[in-house]
């Protein structure tokens, strides 16, 4: 995170003086099985918290890898537009770099928090407060960690919820079909397990997923509030990354309701990114959207039809999601109270 203590052309970055500017993102992701960790550690707090900090031991030997290659790419000035120095327009001096390469970092990701503290203490992060410090404790080991490994190794080491679109199912799949964390597995993802059994000699593609980042499961049957008070703890934990769903169930929802909530929200909780989401229908007949998750157009009548949703940060057409996240699109606790 910039700030003028870390900085010292923080403000001249913040009003583009002389082409400076912030450059943001990373030079590689990893993202970590959280559950296979519980799954090693059998109970264990302090081996559970062991088994974490060895999965990003291995996370930074693939920076190592990434810092040489990338290091390689610039001597060799093979990223000509990432490093070129454009001119200014009025005295042909050089700028600065395009992309500030030295604002990137290397990024430590989380997936299935809930279903390693449902494995470790046999409750979900919302039906048991145990459970929910224990994710707690969890993250805060890691973030401490992470600034460890930071000025063990020379690089600027973040740990944040990465997106894991296909993440959250690969790790799901991989342990399910895994000899020694299948019956584990079992008993924690999230998702149609009865499709899994019929079709996993078939297809990876399988309608089962690890819940993403320290959210609560999808289907969390919780009101907006709980959700949001069990969720809003991590935000200042990770360096970044980090959402809060709201997914709607009114067709047209009031739009002060919603300005009022999204004020609460800022005022009472340490949320510092979140989205009201609302599913759509897209006629592919007449091109009429409407509201919600329709079979067929409510205008035309044609089953011709696709729909739009959120997939983690931004909004997509759910055709063009693999089977876990349509699961998911079905399992999601909608709220149509926000008062």
């Amino acid at each position: 995170v910039a700030t003028f203590d870390s900085d010292s052309h923080f403000e001249d970055k913040l009003n583009f003086k002389d082409g400076k500017h912030f450059s943001m993102g990373s030079w590689q992701v990893v993202s970590l099985n959280c559950p296979r960790a519980a799954y090693l550690a059998r109970g264990d707090d302090e081996l559970l918290f062991e088994y974490l900090r060895e999965l990003m031991d291995t996370s930074v030997e693939i920076f190592k890898v990434k810092r040489e290659w990338m290091n390689q790419i610039i001597r060799n000035h093979r990223m000509p537009f990432a490093t070129q120095q454009p001119r200014d327009p009025i005295t042909g001096e050089k700028g600065s770099v395009a992309v500030g390469l030295e604002g990137l970092v290397y990024t430590i990701g989380v997936v299935g928090v809930n279903e390693m503290v449902q494995f470790h203490t046999g409750k979900q992060m919302h039906e048991s407060r145990e459970a929910w410090k224990l994710a707690v404790r969890a993250m805060t080991e890691m973030e401490i960690y992470a600034k460890k490994l930071s000025q063990q190794h020379g690089m600027t080491i973040a740990l944040a919820r990465t997106p894991a679109e296909t993440t959250a199912q690969r790790f799901a799949v991989s342990d399910l079909i895994h000899e020694e964390f299948r019956e584990c597995a079992e008993r924690v993802v999230k998702g149609d397990l009865s499709a899994v059994k019929k079709n996993v000699h078939k297809t990876r593609d399988l309608p089962v997923y690890y819940t993403n980042g320290t959210h609560l499961p999808p289907a969390a049957d919780v009101t907006i509030f709980e959700r949001a008070k069990h969720e809003h703890v991590f935000f200042p934990i990770v360096d970044g990354g980090n959402i809060f769903h709201i997914f709607m169930g009114e067709a047209t929802p009031d739009p002060q309701g919603l300005m009022d909530f999204g004020m609460r929200l800022a005022r009472e909780t340490q949320i510092g990114y979140f989205t009201f989401s609302k599913d759509m229908t897209v006629c592919l007949g007449c091109s009429q959207v409407s509201g919600g998750l329709e079979d067929r157009c409510p205008n035309c009548g044609s089953e011709d039809v696709d729909h739009i949703s959120r997939i983690t940060g931004y909004l997509q057409a759910v055709s063009g999601w693999n089977s876990a996240k349509r699961q998911e699109l079905k399992d999601r606790k909608r709220y149509n109270e926000l008062a």
